[in-house]
């Protein structure tokens, strides 16, 4: 072997220690044989990049851990308790003056549900980790 292909050699093996170390870092939770959840993903990064900012770079921060293991259960909660509600009560709000209470409040349920679900586990649920991307062409379920 010439000193140019030893020297490659070392560089690809570093390269893949690089590789190993970021993998390794990243959470993943096998759902099934075909599908996984990562908190890589783009609600968890943006959460994560807001507390880093709110808090400091301290990776030993109680609120960060907290989020790194729960952070399945907190994009839902943040989607569906937060987001659910505000959509809820924006839709009522809006509709209240040009229907009756009943109406306006079973269509912002509706409305709100449809938000929850999309989010989640529907067709964006991508975005927030708790649904495989749909791949290009392929059913929704």
């Amino acid at each position: 072997m010439s000193t140019t292909e030893l020297e490659m050699l070392r560089q690809e093996n570093e390269n893949l220690k690089k590789q190993n170390e970021i993998l390794s870092k990243k959470k993943v939770i096998e759902v099934s044989n075909e599908t996984f959840q990562t908190i890589d993903n783009p609600m968890s990064r943006t959460i994560l990049f807001g507390l880093n900012k709110l808090l400091g770079d301290d990776d030993g921060n109680a609120l960060i851990k907290l989020y790194t293991k729960m952070w399945s259960f907190g994009n839902y909660a943040i989607i569906c308790g937060i987001g659910g509600t505000l959509v809820n009560y924006l839709i009522l709000s809006t509709l209240l003056p040009i229907l009756p209470l009943i109406i306006a409040d079973i269509i912002a349920i509706l409305i709100a549900a449809f938000w929850n679900y999309t989010l989640t586990v529907g067709y964006l649920g991508h975005l927030s980790g708790l649904a495989p991307k749909k791949k290009k062409g392929e059913w929704l379920d």
